[in-house]
């Protein structure tokens, strides 16, 4: 029913809010409504606001899912909101995928200071190495992620168009 996916949509929105509030704290998260995450020499500022989308569409997407599996893709609500969040899914991990990419490029044009000459040991500069490395497997892992959220959309997709040709969708589950 389309009353039930908007309840449980309002119901993984405030399920989200809780999420981020415990994570980060009622006055960083509320009062300032900005996050501050420190790498290295650098300062990211995020708004909290995306923080909480994201938080809100990964929980959509995982709910919608299971239920789409256990109602086997025959509410049509439900199939549209599962499309319309995977679509975001993947709007997000591009643009994540994107600032690791040029996190990972500003990496590789390090100067390590003070010179080698001066004695510096070079468990720094290996430990420099690996963080690199781990760039990599994250931008990798997050292709992975991009590739299994377009098949699943081009799955939940086809399916949708079969049950609706087929007109076997219950408009009201």
């Amino acid at each position: 029913m389309i009353k039930k996916d908007f309840i449980i949509l309002a119901l993984l929105l405030f399920i989200s809010i809780v999420l981020c509030v415990l994570g980060f704290g009622y006055n960083q998260f509320i009062i300032k409504s900005t996050i501050q995450i420190s790498f290295r020499d650098t300062n990211y500022v995020l708004n909290s606001f995306y923080l909480l989308l994201v938080t809100f569409f990964v929980l959509n997407f995982v709910t919608f899912f299971i239920r789409s599996i256990l109602k086997k893709h025959k509410s049509i609500s439900s199939s549209v909101i599962l499309i319309f969040s995977t679509i975001i899914l993947l709007l997000l991990c591009n643009k994540l995928s994107t600032i690791i990419e040029i996190v990972n490029h500003q990496n590789n044009g390090w100067s390590i200071y003070p010179p080698l000459s001066s004695g510096v040991t070079e468990q720094l500069i290996e430990d420099d190495l690996k963080n690199v490395k781990i760039f990599k497997q994250v931008s990798l892992l997050l292709l992975i992620i991009q590739i299994s959220l377009l098949l699943s959309l081009t799955f939940f997709s086809i399916n949708l168009g079969l049950n609706f040709k087929n007109k076997t969708f219950n408009r009201f589950v």
